[in-house]
């Protein structure tokens, strides 16, 4: 999961809303704010590459070429959802790989 792109994550969070239940003219705006945004500057970059200075110069981008405050807004708040479905993922990752690592210790001690 780690190597997935900004791309990708955020496909995953148009699926899961879709899933969800969220209604689908929501869901279309919010592709529209990425697509229009936000793909060019962060949809090619690894999720685990990103960091606060290529989050920042994709917001001054969106700034410099005259977005409203509330457009930058929904932009970040868009970067944020990806990041939290990233971190969760992550999180999740990490912790099925060490519940495993533990496991198998103990199969290993159980003689």
């Amino acid at each position: 999961y780690s190597y997935k792109t900004f791309d990708e994550v955020f496909a995953l969070i148009v699926k899961a809303k879709k899933v969800k239940g969220t209604k689908e003219k929501s869901i279309l705006r919010e592709i529209q704010t990425y697509e229009k945004q936000l793909k060019d500057s962060l949809g090619n970059i690894q999720m685990i590459d990103l960091n606060a200075e290529i989050i920042q110069n994709a917001l001054n981008d969106l700034a410099a070429a005259g977005y409203s405050d509330s457009v930058i807004k929904k932009s970040y708040d868009l970067i944020r959802q990806c990041w939290k479905m990233y971190m969760d993922r992550e999180t999740s990752d990490m912790i099925l790989l060490l519940w495993s690592k533990f496991r198998n210790q103990l199969k290993t001690q159980k003689i």
